[in-house]
């Protein structure tokens, strides 16, 4: 349970106090689509909104891989466990939580 509430700071403090406008999936009722999940090598990123950019993180914050606009993401060099997706759009900022394998 701790580990949860960790996790959802972590969350919080990396990315809801720095934008004004965040929208964050919990539900799968938002637009942001990251699949196939698990992540084993390429992914794909898609929205119904217009994404101008996506930034992944790993679970401490760093910035590991980003590119402008939709399209795939190359995780085939990053190590397995929890990852940060985060997509800007023109209606505020979508994150989701993903797992490579």
């Amino acid at each position: 349970m701790m580990v949860l509430k960790a996790r959802y700071f972590l969350i919080g403090f990396l990315f809801i106090g720095l934008v004004s406008m965040t929208i964050i999936d919990r539900d799968g009722s938002d637009s942001l689509r990251v699949y196939p999940q698990p992540i084993k090598g390429i992914t794909k990123v898609t929205s119904d909104l217009e994404v101008m950019r996506v930034e992944v993180y790993n679970i401490l914050g760093s910035k590991v891989l980003e590119r402008n606009g939709e399209g795939d993401l190359d995780f085939t060099n990053l190590q397995p466990g929890y990852y940060i997706v985060k997509a800007s759009t023109e209606k505020g900022e979508l994150i989701k939580r993903v797992q490579k394998n």
